[in-house]
């Protein structure tokens, strides 16, 4: 199950990082961008979290597709119907227990529906149709080195993007 709750408010605060971040009035889920070093942080209501290392390459070889039941072009990648064979992505790290990750999936889904694990935990389900635009904040409860996408047989969903960041306790001031 993805963590949902305090990260879905979506207010953004762009600055450098000499700025001093805001403390006060702020609400759970509020990043702030630092335009010099490229970091954003989510603040909760306890500590602020700095995303992370990119945890999944985005290109083909990332990827076990086989051109039968998955295919990756052009930076794409697609489901053919037909079948529910799994896909999976080699993360550069393996998860860790108790560590959370943020994942962001995005594309178009055209039909039916599939889902995605990562660290032993079920995302949200990727949608069957219009524009799949997913951020998920995922604790692992198992290491693992995958990231799994299951379809439905009539699934038709491209995906444009996967991305996996691991995310690490900052102590707000």
């Amino acid at each position: 199950m993805a963590v949902t709750g305090p990260y879905d408010h979506k207010v953004k605060y762009t600055g450098l990082s000499t700025d001093t971040k805001p403390t006060v009035g702020i609400l759970p889920g509020t990043e702030f961008f630092e335009t010099d070093t490229g970091k954003t942080f989510i603040y909760s209501s306890i500590y602020s979290v700095p995303t992370g290392t990119e945890l999944l390459t985005w290109v083909a070889a990332t990827w076990d597709e086989d051109g039968v039941t998955w295919t990756f072009a052009g930076g794409t990648l697609t489901h053919i119907t037909g079948n529910t064979t799994p896909v999976n992505a080699t993360l550069t790290d393996a998860t860790v227990v108790g560590t959370t990750y943020k994942v962001v999936i995005t594309g178009t889904g055209g039909g039916d529906t599939a889902t995605y694990t990562l660290g032993g935990v079920a995302g949200t389900t990727i949608a069957a149709s219009g524009a799949i635009s997913i951020t998920d904040y995922i604790k692992a409860t198992l290491a693992s080195v995958s990231l799994v996408i299951t379809p439905a047989n009539t699934c038709t969903a491209a995906l444009t993007l996967v991305s996996v960041k691991t995310l690490t306790e900052w102590t707000q001031e």
